[in-house]
Formats: structure tokens, C-alpha cells, sequence
């Protein structure tokens, strides 16, 4: 099996802006009230802060 590592690297880079999109989705369909209670954290994902 041939292995390409620029292959490899976009399919983790689709991955990491698919999170993206649905966090960003989310905070738009929640509103500005609660908009900023879904948090980024770099290089882990997405965390909800009550």
C-alpha cells in the first residue's frame, strides 16, 4: 500500500475545519445571548462553558 503524506495531511486538515464549521453553526443558531459559551480550544476541539 502506497502511502502519501500530502494526501494524509488534507484529509486531517477537512477534519479539523469540519469541527470548525459545526461549532461556528452553532453558536449562530444559538444566538448572541449564549453565542459565546462554546469555547475553541486550539489544537483539541470545541468545550462548553456553562
Amino acid at each position: 500500500m502506497l502511502r502519501l503524506p500530502a494526501a494524509e495531511g488534507i484529509r486531517v486538515d477537512r477534519e479539523r475545519r469540519t469541527v470548525d464549521v459545526h461549532a461556528a453553526r452553532l453558536r449562530r443558531r444559538l444566538g448572541a445571548r449564549y453565542r459565546a459559551r462554546i469555547v475553541t480550544v486550539r489544537r483539541v476541539g470545541c468545550k462548553y462553558t456553562p
